[in-house]
Formats: structure tokens, C-alpha cells, sequence
């Protein structure tokens, strides 16, 4: 993730919501009259999304596409999982992934796959950001300022980094559950009830996870489970 401050909003999403969304994604490109003959869904983000329309379209080509955003676009290296010039050449296109953040990414994909000599080049995201320098041909929810998207398929590894973060942002050294889902509120919009609707009773089973995986520790602190920060955590 990029650098920005301690403090940021970040929404949660559930399957039955993506899912939707998905959906919505699908009514518009038969809207468009767009009819693409593969779908090449962004690895490993869009992966969800693009085997959804692929179902919701009846589209038989599936195919991934990754590109590394940590490099220079011009560097031939940044694609990591390559798409091979006949899966989309002479093809009409729908390039998906999860949601246009900044655009670059996407930005970059919709010209990789041109260059593979495609007929047409189209994409679609499940949100699409304002603040993007790219704005997807098919979307199925804008956001108007930026903020963290929370998918299901994430969902571990961001609540994770976010629980990390405010840890390392408030000068205590333990933290019970109550007041790590406080900080959540606090730092980044996320209250207990938008917490357990989305995803009913998964902070613990997160908390476990990071202590499994020795980015926290479990204390005993005088019959009250706290956790606290490892100190090879960043």
C-alpha cells in the first residue's frame, strides 16, 4: 500500500454485496451491447469478479493477467503472469478487476492487452473511485473520495494490516479486543456493528490468525486475553 496517514476510511464488503455488484456489473455490459469474447480477469483481485461475469455473461475464455504495481510500467518484468497474444488476439475483451484505485494498474492492462492485437479492449471493475486516474467502462458502485475496500477475499489480510497499524499507532503496548475494535472505529470508520453485519464474529479468528502467524502475541493479563505487537512486526 502507499504511503497516507494513520487515519483513513475503509469500507467492508460482503459476499451477497459483491456478488450484487457483479451483477450489476454484468446488466450494463449487456446494455453497452458490448459482447466480449474472453474475459481476462487481473490477478489475483479480480479473480472473483471476472468468474462471475464469465457465469453471468456466458462467456467461455477465462484468463489472468498479473502485473507486479511495485514496478516501473515500462518494465517488461512487471508482468508476472503472462497472457499470451492468441488467448485475446482478434478478440473482443472485458478486462476486470476489483476496483480502479489510482488507475495505474488497471491503466497499464487495458494497454498490455492491446498491444496483444485484441479487437477491443474494454474493462470493468466492481467500484470505481472518483479520485482514479482511470475510469472503467463498466462499474457496478462509485466511491467519491478515496478509501480502503475491504473484499472478502482480502478480508484476513487487510483487517490484519489495519490491526497492525493502529497498534503501532497508539502508545500502548497491550490492547484487550474491545479496545483494538475501538481504534478500529476510531482511525478508520470501522464500528463493531459494520464489523459483525459484514462478517459476524471473524475478528477473533483474524486476532488468532496474527498471533499464528507471529505478527501479535497473546497475553494473559490477569484473567483478560490482550494481545500486543511482536517486535519483528514493522
Amino acid at each position: 500500500m502507499n504511503e497516507r496517514s494513520a487515519e483513513f476510511d475503509c469500507t467492508i464488503t460482503n459476499w451477497t454485496y459483491v456478488y450484487g455488484l457483479s451483477q450489476d456489473v454484468a446488466s450494463a455490459v449487456k446494455a453497452a451491447d458490448f459482447e466480449p469474447d474472453v474475459i481476462v480477469a487481473l490477478a489475483p483481485d479480480g479473480w472473483f469478479a471476472g468468474r462471475c461475469l464469465r457465469d453471468l455473461l456466458g462467456i467461455d475464455e477465462l484468463a489472468s493477467l498479473k502485473i507486479d504495481p511495485s514496478l516501473e510500467a515500462e518494465a517488461a518484468e512487471s508482468i508476472t503472469d503472462a497472457l499470451p497474444a492468441e488467448r485475446v488476439a482478434d478478440k473482443n475483451v472485458l478486462l476486470v478487476d476489483d476496483i480502479a484505485d489510482t488507475g495505474g494498474t488497471l491503466s497499464r492492462a487495458a494497454s498490455i492487452v492491446a498491444d496483444r492485437e485484441a479487437s477491443e479492449v474494454r474493462t470493468a471493475t466492481l467500484h470505481a473511485i472518483d479520485t482514479s486516474d482511470f475510469t472503467p467502462a463498466f462499474f457496478g458502485d462509485r466511491f467519491e473520495d478515496w478509501q480502503w475496500v475491504i473484499y472478502p477475499w482480502t478480508f484476513t489480510e487487510d483487517m490484519s494490516e489495519l490491526i497492525a497499524g493502529v497498534m503501532t499507532s497508539v502508545a500502548d503496548d497491550r490492547f484487550s479486543t474491545d479496545e483494538i475494535r475501538d481504534h478500529l472505529a476510531s482511525f478508520h470508520g470501522i464500528t463493531r456493528a459494520e464489523l459483525e453485519m459484514a462478517h459476524p464474529d471473524r475478528l477473533t479468528e483474524v486476532l488468532a490468525e496474527m498471533d499464528r502467524r507471529d505478527l501479535i502475541e497473546a497475553i494473559d493479563a490477569d484473567g483478560e486475553q490482550q494481545w500486543e505487537l511482536r517486535e519483528t512486526t514493522n
